[in-house]
């Protein structure tokens, strides 16, 4: 690069493509940001005082339930996971935005979660 203007001064890329660990960093810095202002951008008055909202998503905004729906897909994939791990079989599995319905058939009796597994 001479720095002169000529044609030893253009940058090549020379990756086709993002590869997948940096599209995620990107796609979750992305997120962390959306959060972030999300959350700490959010003003209500009570008896004409302004208040910042210090915790939660400002209900009825719509990148709160936008956020909230990635999350819960999020734990949906960790939760379906886990239900195959331990051969526990959904017959039916009903859910809006954080709020489930969930029909199984009875676990036999004394079976236990340890925290870690689903224990007889």
């Amino acid at each position: 690069m001479t720095g002169c203007g000529g044609k030893d001064d253009v940058i090549h890329d020379t990756r086709a493509e993002l590869i997948d660990w940096e599209k995620r960093i990107i796609v979750a810095r992305t997120i962390e940001l959306a959060v972030i202002v999300n959350i700490s951008a959010n003003l209500y008055i009570i008896d004409i005082k302004v208040h910042i909202q210090s915790s939660g998503g400002p209900i009825g905004l719509i990148t709160t339930a936008h956020l909230a729906s990635v999350v819960m897909m999020v734990r949906d994939r960790t939760w379906d996971k886990l239900m195959v791990r331990e051969g526990v079989q959904i017959d039916l599995l009903l859910s809006y935005v954080d709020d489930y319905r969930l029909f199984l058939a009875a676990l036999n009796e004394g079976w236990f979660w340890d925290g870690n597994r689903l224990l007889v």
